[in-house]
């Protein structure tokens, strides 16, 4: 087996180193995810009346990703040298992301359309503030997902900070 080769029996043989890699990298993670989430929120929560939580959650996913990956090639030590792969992977990587977050919109579209449909459908599919509260749950869970695969495929943690670690 390659030592840089990716898999799950590497992860889960090494889940401490996995783990205090993932804590250094966390603090620039937060950062650049933060910056990126308000790009993606922002366009998200502007589109989603007009065109719908799928095409809106596709469209915020593409421009997050791209700063997610911007602002992290410009803080972090990358592992890949070249920025056109790189931004590949962090696409690749941003496609889980995106499927998490169409799951668990679409599920709380679901929800609130079984449970409250009347008021589902004069208000909240139209409404901002939904969109919002409903990006900002399923983004969450996006998170957890695109930092601990961009800390264990793309970039290693050089914060003065975490060295310590």
């Amino acid at each position: 087996m390659k030592k840089n080769k990716l898999t799950i029996e590497v992860i889960m043989s090494k889940p401490k180193a996995f783990v205090e890699d993932y804590i250094r990298l966390l603090p620039s993670m937060l950062l650049g995810s933060g910056t990126a989430f308000l790009i993606d929120l922002s366009i998200y929560t502007c589109l989603r009346p007009r065109f719908g939580a799928n095409i809106s959650a596709l469209t915020a996913f593409f421009f997050g990703t791209i700063t997610l990956y911007s602002i992290l090639r410009l803080t972090q030590k990358s592992k890949i040298r070249s920025k056109r792969i790189g931004v590949t992977i962090q696409l690749v990587l941003g496609v889980g992301s995106l499927a998490i977050n169409l799951i668990i919109l679409n599920s709380i579209d679901f929800l609130m359309l079984t449970y409250y449909q009347q008021l589902y459908l004069e208000k909240l599919d139209h409404s901002s503030s939904y969109a919002a509260i409903s990006k900002l749950i399923s983004a969450t869970f996006g998170f957890l997902w695109t930092s601990s695969m961009s800390s264990k495929i793309l970039f290693r943690s050089t914060s003065r900070f975490t060295k310590k670690l």
